[in-house]
């Protein structure tokens, strides 16, 4: 725990000017957390919180009033959690940490609490230095013994690294394989591929909700923060990279500080029953309201990248469902204020089967398989015919 220390001369340089808190290497923990501090409230100063519009300015708890509260309050958590703090702010565009705190603290969690705090396995945290530039980042939740669903991936829609002079990078998350053989082979292709992201939580589908907080905290931490469009997708999707990249540059605007998916709404809490078994089971413990609030579909969803730190932080304040969907861009979501903007008709199809690949394609831009004997097949038909529809967009 950090202990706070009398105010001292070098406190007084850093107020006076700030810019010496560029030098971090020469702090000590303390004046550290006093440069964050100060940092904070220049940021909050040049971005108003009240007209900020990446979070709604609606107070639900008012935790922090003050720089100082906000000085105390920090001043409780790891030495490891104000770390992360500062890289946050600094590498990228995570600003309102006061909002963040009002927003999404209760009296459970008045102090934040990562969900998720394994190693990385492979961070690829050189991705956007490698690939400059990219407008739109793809991240695939992935299993580990997928491997033939993300060479289909790579063989197909994540082949293209740019359409016209948007470019575009694909990525792979995934747990921790349970098999030595087949994290073997992983190992194999991550050193041919460099596209994936592991980390050290065992896969399994209750553990979906730490795999797609990593994305988000991820992204916290710098790696390709500055590209403006993050896609997530599931990795039996394929994506029509160039309807995905025609819709963007025309609604570009509209889409900041949302969601675009299949919003899903009113849709009721399953309930563990002795008569019927149901994998999205929920506990009350878990979730108490008996309706979720609106959330996207998690085989497809675009989002504004400068959303995650803010998703990230305040996950850190709200007690997880496995259900990662639900969390993420429901429960999280719905506390910041964050819009889900629903699919125009067609940009979210789940009905392909062999044979219908051309009509499926005219406006879609996310499509499932519902046959998964033609998987590949399918796979392949989709990516030749929106090659094809590629030439006919303007």
């Amino acid at each position: 725990m950090i202990v706070i220390k009398p105010y001292s001369h070098f406190q007084t340089l850093i107020d006076y000017n700030p810019f010496l808190c560029l030098n971090i290497n020469m702090l000590h923990n303390f004046h550290r957390l006093h440069c964050l501090i100060v940092l904070l409230s220049i940021i909050f100063e040049l971005n108003p919180i009240s007209t900020k519009s990446s979070v709604k300015n609606r107070t639900k708890h008012t935790w922090i009033k003050t720089k100082h509260d906000l000085l105390i309050t920090l001043s409780k958590w790891p030495k490891t959690l104000t770390k992360t703090l500062e890289l946050h702010v600094s590498n990228s565009n995570f600003k309102d940490i006061q909002q963040v705190f009002n927003l999404c603290a209760n009296d459970k969690h008045a102090l934040p609490t990562p969900i998720e705090h394994s190693d990385f396995i492979f961070n690829q945290p050189n991705f956007c230095v490698k690939h400059t530039n990219l407008w739109i980042l793809i991240v695939v939740h992935t299993h580990p013994s997928n491997k033939h669903k993300r060479d289909l991936i790579r063989g197909t829609w994540g082949s293209l690294n740019r359409v016209n002079n948007r470019k575009i990078g694909v990525l792979f998350f995934m747990g921790l394989s349970n098999n030595r053989e087949e994290q073997k082979v992983i190992e194999e292709e991550e050193r041919m591929h460099n596209d994936i992201v592991q980390r050290a939580f065992l896969e399994h589908y209750h553990n979906m909700t730490r795999k797609h907080l990593t994305i988000m905290e991820w992204i916290s931490t710098g790696y390709c923060n500055k590209v403006p469009y993050l896609v997530k997708v599931d990795d039996d999707t394929f994506i029509d990279i160039f309807h995905l990249t025609s819709y963007l540059e025309n609604k570009q605007p509209q889409l900041n500080n949302s969601f675009y998916c299949s919003a899903t709404a009113n849709v009721k809490v399953k309930r563990p029953n002795l008569m019927k078994n149901s994998k999205w089971e929920i506990t009350n413990k878990e979730f108490s309201d008996s309706v979720f609030p609106t959330y996207c579909e998690g085989f497809g969803y675009v989002m504004d990248m400068k959303l995650a730190p803010y998703l990230y932080w305040c996950s850190m304040f709200q007690s997880p469902i496995w259900i990662d969907d639900v969390y993420v861009t429901g429960i999280l979501a719905e506390i910041l204020g964050i819009q889900r903007i629903p699919f125009q008709n067609g940009h979210g199809y789940a009905n392909l089967k062999p044979g219908r690949e051309e009509g499926s394609l005219a406006d879609s831009i996310f499509l499932l398989s519902l046959y998964n004997e033609f998987y590949p097949l399918t796979f392949h038909e989709m990516w030749r015919e929106s090659v094809m529809y590629s030439m006919q967009i303007d």
